[in-house]
């Protein structure tokens, strides 16, 4: 045993003290320089100078600090959690390349994304903005949904003003405009629109205290009307067109209805 010792001892030496330390003449410094030199394991046969790294979970360290994530999907490990800000610019590339095409509105810059995806409350405590991303385990933006609250400016200004005449705004229900919602490509049909929208509207708690949501969708984005009709409590309210000329159609989406769907 004690020869073990020694062999593993001189074997560590060179790489856990410096070379002055092994030199002639040194004997009474090595002894007093050994504890604080090495680490406390590193007295003990088996170990090494240098502990291993400890292993850290992709998810933990890709979102700290925000690892707790909404919804975990057994078919395919893709987590949802809340958007922040430093989702913007996946967010921006994925609207780019699937929703733009079918929206009223200009290309989100980073700091729309951020007013418009990121979580915050209003004055009055209700939800001004939120919104839910998802993942996949090579860590690629696979889809996100987003709400605001119907009183915020840019939900009341140009095209989007729109909305309003679908309603009846002095019936007293809180009210949110929901979108845009946006599943990547090569996950199209797995589910993951349903998981999205029970991870805003039912995991998250945001939207609890909103009874009713607007949607507004291109009248020939087929995929996505029918999407949003299989959810409960999904109307019809109507079409507009844009300035453009382009249709739209406006869609009401009862909250308690949905949430209870979702739930089952």
């Amino acid at each position: 045993m004690r020869r073990a010792r020694l062999l593993w001892l001189l074997t560590a030496l060179p790489t856990a003290l410096p070379a002055a330390a092994l030199t002639p003449g040194t004997t009474a410094w090595l002894l007093t320089a050994l504890p604080t030199a090495l680490p406390a394991a590193a007295l003990t046969p088996g170990t090494t100078a240098t502990p291993p790294p400890k292993a850290t979970n992709w998810w933990d360290a890709f979102f700290t600090p925000q690892p707790q994530p909404l919804l975990v999907r057994e078919k395919d490990g893709m987590r949802l959690r809340r958007g922040t800000r430093e989702d913007a610019p996946r967010i921006r590339q994925l609207w780019a390349a699937n929703v733009a095409p079918n929206s009223l509105g200009e290309a989100w810059s980073p700091g729309g994304i951020e007013t418009a995806f990121v979580y915050r409350k209003t004055r009055d405590g209700r939800a001004a903005a939120t919104s839910v991303v998802a993942y996949d385990e090579d860590r690629r933006l696979a889809g996100f949904a987003a709400a605001t609250a119907a009183d915020e400016p840019f939900n009341n200004l140009g095209p989007l003003v729109e909305w309003k005449t679908f309603f009846d705004l002095e019936d007293g229900r809180n009210r949110c405009l929901l979108g845009p919602i946006c599943v990547e490509a090569s996950v199209r049909g797995s589910g993951l629109f349903r998981d999205l929208y029970d991870a805003l509207l039912v995991r998250s708690g945001d939207l609890d205290d909103v009874a009713e949501g607007v949607v507004l969708i291109h009248a020939e984005n087929h995929a996505s009307l029918t999407a949003h009709r299989r959810l409960d409590g999904c109307t019809t309210l109507g079409e507009f067109a844009s300035a453009d000329g382009r249709p739209f159609v406006v869609l009401a989406l009862d909250l308690a209805a949905a949430r209870a769907g979702l739930s089952t």
